[in-house]
């Protein structure tokens, strides 16, 4: 039986600070990006790093079985375990963020930029990172 997780949709009028998973030390990477306008040389690596290439946190991934997002119990296991030893593989950070504390599996390549059907691969994504990727 395949796991779901509980991505929520933001409100796109709600305030950072209404979030549920904001807090005072969440990393600056995940701060969305409102007029930070910083030259490429002093930006965090997390700032510089694109949703859609595996992370400069990218430590060990799973083989994707297909590009849904249907993924098994022992997907999503192996996804947490990845997550909790190496992190978000865009961000660093090993809080997912997520009510139920799993992190968001993300394909590499994406999906929706996968024309050639290339294999994929699952690395761990946070919360915060994921619905950047998703904002694209």
């Amino acid at each position: 039986m395949g796991s779901t997780l509980d991505i929520p949709e933001p409100a796109a009028d709600m305030p950072l600070a209404d979030l549920p998973e904001w807090g005072p030390d969440m990393p600056f990477a995940d701060i969305p990006e409102w007029g930070v306008d910083l030259p490429e040389d002093n930006k965090p690596p997390a700032m510089m790093s694109s949703t859609l290439r595996p992370g400069p946190f990218a430590g060990d991934s799973i083989p994707a079985r297909d590009p849904e997002r249907d993924w098994e119990d022992e997907e999503i296991e192996a996804i947490d375990r990845i997550g909790r030893t190496t992190g978000c593989h865009t961000c660093g950070t090993t809080d997912p963020g997520t009510k139920s504390g799993h992190f968001v599996p993300d394909h590499q390549p994406p999906s929706q930029l996968n024309f050639d059907n290339q294999p994929q691969r699952l690395y761990p994504h946070c919360i915060h990172c994921s619905r950047k990727q998703g904002a694209r």
